[in-house]
Order: C-alpha cells, then sequence, then structure tokens
C-alpha cells in the first residue's frame, strides 16, 4: 500500500501518520496540579489516584474501607493508613515472589549445568569406548 496516497488523501487529524507524530506525554503544565482537599469529590479523587498509581488490591481495600468508614470524620487518616498497611502487605509478597523466581532460577541453572555434565561424560565414554 501506498501510504503517502493514504497520506494525501485523508484529513491530517484522521491519518495514521498524525497520530504516530502526537506526544506520548503531554506537558506538565496542562494539566494543573491540584490538592486532593480542594477538588469535590476528595475519597474518590484518592481512590482513583491510588488505583492508578499503585497495585489493585490497594485500591481495592481503599474502596471497602471508604465505604465501610464513609460517617467518619477522620476518613482521609483512616485510609491512608489502610493504604500503608495494605501497601505493606504487597511488599512482602512481592519479595516473596522474587525469592520464589530466585530460587527457581538457580535450580535451573544448576539443572542445566548438570545435563552438561552428564552429556559431557556420555561423550567421554563414547571416544574411550
Amino acid at each position: 500500500m501506498h501510504w503517502s496516497g493514504v497520506l494525501f488523501s485523508v484529513d491530517a487529524t484522521l491519518c495514521i501518520f498524525h497520530f504516530l507524530k502526537m506526544s506520548l506525554f503531554d506537558e506538565c503544565e496542562v494539566f494543573p496540579s491540584m490538592c486532593f482537599s480542594t477538588v469535590p469529590n476528595q475519597i474518590s479523587t484518592f481512590i482513583a489516584y491510588v488505583a492508578y498509581m499503585t497495585h489493585p488490591s490497594i485500591s481495592a481495600e481503599l474502596a471497602k474501607n471508604a465505604i465501610k468508614y464513609l460517617d467518619r470524620e477522620n476518613l482521609m487518616e483512616i485510609l491512608l493508613n489502610v493504604a500503608v498497611c495494605k501497601a505493606k502487605e504487597v511488599l512482602a509478597l512481592e519479595r516473596e515472589k522474587y525469592a520464589r523466581l530466585v530460587k527457581v532460577g538457580y535450580e535451573a541453572f544448576i539443572k542445566k549445568i548438570t545435563l552438561k555434565i552428564e552429556a559431557l561424560g556420555e561423550m567421554c565414554n563414547e571416544v574411550n569406548a
């Protein structure tokens, strides 16, 4: 297909070349930063932010606790504590997963060396025979 022909026949805003040339990242000043205390719905904004930035289980835990403690005056403080506790749990689980993966990697490497030694031994036996 002749893409330059497509480029001339299609509006530039609809063309794939226009899309490919677009910036991947927005400018920082385009969306001014806002404090959570200045937005109309602080709790939903906070949970959405945590959902975007962290592990999904942390935001799920926050949403459950937001509903549970909705009538409390110190809800944001409670949610921050919940997020910290859940993040510590997630971190511990991720560290355990990493340790298991390292162990499996070492076991695979040792098995590979063992197989190579056995193959080398078999080759030596065939040469000597």
